[in-house]
């Protein structure tokens, strides 16, 4: 017998870190600080926001770093950071320092924000719990994708590629290791969720599964 999937809903609650920066000497010395919590908030939680406003930079580091230090060289190699190329938070938060730190060694007179426009770390409190949706096999995979809103789509897609701790997601696990459909699989972990908003992810799931 097949192993059901289980669609999952997913609640994330952001909560104010109590650390902030002023200047990239701040910033720097506040990532040593913070939890791989903040990490993951900043890094991945921008895609909610996508989803409404046009994102500049594909992380609140960046951005902050560009828009509002004005330190483009910066702002621009933290940009290029991908995280969905990284298997921990752990590793990703090391390079974030590594990058940081290298700026500060080039001993450059440090640009410092006034009051209120100081970087804020968030942290990210997640509540996880399985809906009463499951599907038997691909068809009924992408006919209960209807039914799923986006929030289950970022913890399955976005989120499971740092549980798995591999470069996949819960639906192209699934659908390779249980249903044998490879296929699906690579067209689901082809998509780019920081090139497109969730909403018009979850068009593309259902896109695909009419194609199945």
């Amino acid at each position: 017998m097949k192993k059901k999937f289980v669609f999952y809903s997913y609640l994330s609650i952001p909560r104010y870190a109590g650390v902030k920066a002023s200047d990239i000497g701040e910033f720097y010395e506040a990532l040593n600080k913070v939890s791989l919590s903040v990490i993951f908030y900043h890094l991945f939680h921008i895609l909610y926001r996508k989803n409404v406003l046009q994102i500049d930079y594909i992380n609140d580091f960046a951005h902050w770093i560009w828009k509002t230090v004005g330190e483009q060289d910066l702002a621009e190699e933290l940009s290029v950071f991908d995280p969905l190329r990284i298997k921990s938070l752990k590793w990703a938060k090391n390079e974030i320092q590594k990058t940081v730190k290298k700026f500060l060694a080039s001993d450059r007179r440090l640009k410092r924000v006034s009051r209120g426009e100081e970087f804020y770390f968030m942290e990210s409190v997640s509540f996880v719990k399985p809906l009463e949706i499951s599907a038997e096999n691909e068809k009924d995979f992408f006919e209960k994708i209807r039914l799923v809103g986006i929030e289950t789509i970022f913890f399955h897609l976005i989120e499971a590629r740092l549980r798995l701790k591999r470069f996949t997601n819960d639906f192209s696990e699934w659908l390779e290791t249980t249903c044998g459909r490879g296929d699906l699989a690579n067209r689901i972990s082809s998509i780019n969720p920081y090139n497109h908003t969730l909403f018009e992810i979850k068009d593309m799931l259902e896109k695909i599964g009419e194609d199945a």
